[in-house]
C-alpha cells in the first residue's frame, strides 16, 4: 500500500511521519542474503567490497549481505577493545 491510499484509509494523517515498527529495526530485510560470485570479475568484487564496506562480505564463491546491527555491533567492539 502506498502512502496516499494509507492516508485516504484514515491509517495515517497527512504527513506524518512514520518509523519503522520494533520488527523493522531487529530484523534486517536483507538478512541472510547471497549470491554468487562465480563470472563476476574480480576487480568488479574489488569496486563492490569499496562501494558496500562491512555490510559485504565475499567468501569463496559467495557474497554475503551482512545486517546493520551485525556492522554495527563489530564496530562498537573495535572501538571498545581500541579504547580500553
Amino acid at each position: 500500500m502506498d502512502r496516499d491510499e494509507a492516508e485516504k484509509l484514515g491509517l495515517i494523517k497527512p504527513g506524518e511521519k512514520i518509523s519503522p515498527g520494533p520488527l523493522l529495526k531487529k530484523y534486517d530485510f536483507n538478512f541472510n542474503l547471497q549470491a554468487s560470485t562465480l563470472g563476476i570479475e574480480p576487480e568488479l568484487l574489488a569496486k563492490m567490497k569499496k562501494v558496500f564496506g562491512d555490510r559485504l562480505k565475499i567468501e569463496a564463491d559467495a557474497i554475503y549481505w551482512t545486517a546493520l546491527q551485525d556492522v554495527e555491533k563489530k564496530k562498537a567492539t573495535e572501538e571498545a577493545e581500541n579504547n580500553g
